[in-house]
């Protein structure tokens, strides 16, 4: 049985006497601008995940580092870690702009994705350079590591709670 709480991305299950409540936690989102790409143009479509209004908050807390490749190519890796409200705004915007087949496709792919109270998914950076967001499990990707807030270890709780957001079908 399951019934919405106050807060927006809250869920609690009640199983005979024990309740569990999953709640989004952090969102760790990270990506690498490789030599031929631009700085500015990764950043963006770090940027493009966020609504317009939370960019600037956003930007102020994005790390850099500089890494060196195999053959001596800079390579800057671009991370920000985002809490609640701005987590929960995250979450619900990528999963409002998803392809629904790529909410089939997590959903298929959840028991890979999620690994304890960690949700793993990957977007592909250009599109989301260009304001599209798709799942891409390989090569050039933005990744994200969501955190959830829960007590118990149901898988299936968790698909429902993912299911209440819209990020799986």
């Amino acid at each position: 049985m399951l019934r919405r709480l106050d807060h927006p991305w809250q869920l609690m299950t009640v199983e005979g006497s024990r309740r569990l409540r999953i709640t989004l936690s952090t969102v760790e989102i990270s990506v690498f601008k490789h030599a031929t790409e631009s700085l500015d143009k990764v950043k963006e479509a770090v940027l493009n995940l966020f609504c317009p209004e939370d960019r600037e908050q956003v930007e102020a807390n994005i790390r850099y580092e500089w890494l060196e490749g195999v053959y001596g190519n800079p390579i800057v890796l671009i991370r920000v870690k985002v809490k609640p409200p701005l987590s929960d705004k995250l979450v619900r915007r990528i999963a409002g702009k998803l392809p629904e087949e790529d909410k089939a496709y997590l959903a298929v792919t959840l028991n890979r994705r999620l690994d304890g109270d960690t949700l793993y998914i990957r977007l592909d950076k250009e599109a989301a350079y260009l304001g599209a967001f798709n799942v891409r499990d390989r090569g050039d990707v933005i990744k994200l590591v969501i955190k959830l807030t829960r007590r118990g270890r149901n898988k299936r709780e968790v698909a429902n709670f993912l299911k209440e957001l819209g990020l799986i079908k």
